[in-house]
């Protein structure tokens, strides 16, 4: 069922709210082959392609002759129905003796993965090579067919140094640079956050000739990093930091110039209260330049901090008071209206299962829903758990889930990849902004053809701008008819896609959050 925005705010206004059921409530849907007892999967990520694909990635734990762990691979083409990964096992990581480094379920993210607008896809972990643990990572031209790198490690940060590499999360921005960035330990005993940057599509990184980092270097630890990309181009970053012995806060930091430098590089900016507990994993989701928002666990407790003035100023609340079990792993998301998703693993109300629940802000964050929905299945069994969820929202504003669950039959190991999908806070019509233009025409002639080619490069060499802009949330005002790959922004890369239509090449295609209505 789909739900008017404006039925959802004047919901908003009551104690309580009522959704759409997640799929995943109902029961488990496995997107990973079934691993036998005494084995494990840990750190989900999932990401979604440019048409709508899905993907995702985990660590994967076997036995043989001890325990050794690898990174494994699932995908869908229709939405989410059917995964690869459920009939058989896809690794992605090279088997050279070394597994991947390994925390366990405690070490919560410790894989990601993101998409460009090419439909390339980029994997990261940390892994040791030498005795030291840099990032690794993988990529696949292909939709995940076959992977580059998957048959020698190949690090995006600096082997010469010695300090150990955790924790990393990896983006594409709007021009497909691909950023990455993670946590690791200096020779002072204190943690930086360090950051990797690749132009060329993944083939070189920059953060293997040097270390480079964009946390203010103060003496006190910081770790757990998340990053997020605004449709300005603008990259945000957030990470937890113990301050002075003091308690645990929220520091931020944002780039506006694609990575060359940070605010966060020459002081600290602290956007939250000081927690007395220690802040599990924050994550951030960006609607536009102004509006950005951060989750945190706080022991029993999900902390809620966000800002819709550009940072000017940040509100602080609690989306959810737990029930007595820590939470370790909320995560966040943003539809295109601007409705917020959080996620919660915690026990389910009046049991001992941990399963995965959504809570619902439909006002910037200021409110949160009082009743939280089920996202996961939660049959009464003590050892059916859920944990680690990650978010991703296509089209449509359509949710997909994937987490970490106890096979049935398992008492405590968490032995598959599980996913959930709901249209809870999807719009009728999908989002339809009202833009009326030509695809493609950006000299106003109401056609599309070798004439706006020539303009377009003659623009991006300095010349006159498009003649049509449009408003389209949550990517803002841009030239939306320049825009044939379906990238939603207009740059070189939909010269390239010009060209080649006009040789033969694959039909031009909209920025699905804003098609034009003629």
């Amino acid at each position: 069922m789909r739900i008017p925005v404006l039925v959802c705010a004047l919901l908003l206004c009551v104690v309580s709210m009522t959704y759409a059921e997640w799929s995943g409530a109902d029961g488990d849907q496995y997107i990973s082959s079934f691993t036998p007892i005494n084995q494990a999967v840990y750190a989900t990520s999932a990401a979604a392609g440019p048409a709508g694909q899905l993907y995702a990635a985990w660590v994967q734990r076997w036995y043989s002759g001890g325990y050794h762990y690898e990174i494994l691979f699932s995908k869908s083409t229709d939405g989410g129905q059917v995964w690869s990964g459920t009939s058989a096992d896809q690794q992605i990581s090279a088997s050279l003796g070394a597994g991947v480094y390994n925390l366990g379920i405690f070490g919560a993210r410790r894989t990601d993965i993101a998409v460009d607008s090419q439909n390339r896809i980029f994997v990261v972990w940390p892994e040791e090579i030498d005795g030291n643990v840099e990032i690794i990572m993988v990529m696949s031209t292909d939709g995940g067919t076959s992977w580059i790198h998957s048959d020698i490690d190949y690090p995006i940060s600096f082997i010469g140094s010695v300090e150990t590499a955790n924790n990393p999360v990896i983006i594409a921005d709007n021009n497909d640079n691909i950023h990455a960035i993670w946590n690791q330990t200096s020779t002072a005993g204190s943690a930086e956050i360090h950051y990797s940057k690749s132009t060329d599509n993944g083939a070189t990184w920059s953060g293997t000739s040097a270390d480079k980092y964009i946390s203010f270097p103060d003496g006190n630890p910081g770790s757990m990093p998340a990053i997020a990309v605004d449709n300005s181009n603008n990259l945000h970053v957030v990470w937890r930091e113990n301050n002075d012995g003091a308690g645990w806060t929220i520091h931020y930091g944002v780039s506006t110039d694609g990575g060359i430098t940070f605010s966060s590089e020459s002081a600290d900016s602290v956007i939250s209260s000081v927690y007395a507990g220690t802040i599990e994993y924050p994550r951030v989701a960006v609607y536009s330049p102004n509006d950005i928002h951060v989750v945190c666990a706080n022991a029993d407790n999900v902390e809620y901090v966000g800002t819709t003035d550009g940072g000017a100023t940040w509100n602080n609340n609690t989306v959810y008071v737990g029930t007595g079990y820590d939470f370790y792993t909320p995560d966040i998301a943003v539809t295109s209206e601007g409705n917020l998703i959080a996620l919660l693993d915690e026990e389910a109300p009046g049991t001992d299962d941990r399963q995965i629940y959504a809570s619902y802000s439909l006002d910037g964050g200021l409110t949160w829903s009082v009743e939280v929905d089920p996202v996961t299945n939660n049959d009464g069994n003590t050892s059916d758990r859920a944990y680690i969820p990650d978010i991703v929202v296509t089209d449509g504003d359509t949710l997909h889930v994937v987490y970490l669950t106890n096979y049935p039959s398992s008492s405590n190991s968490y032995q598959e990849v599980g996913y959930s999908r709901s249209d809870t806070l999807a719009t009728e019509g999908g989002g339809e902004p009202g833009c009326d233009y030509t695809i493609g025409d950006v000299n106003g002639s109401n056609t599309y053809n070798g004439l706006d080619i020539t303009y377009g490069v003659s623009y991006f060499k300095g010349g006159t701008a498009p003649t049509f802009e449009c408003d389209c949330p949550p990517h803002g005002v841009w030239f939306v008819s320049g825009d044939v790959n379906g990238s939603c922004s207009y740059n070189g890369l939909d010269i390239t896609y010009g060209v080649t239509y006009f040789k033969g090449g694959a039909t031009p295609v909209p920025c699905p959050a804003c098609p034009p209505t003629n």
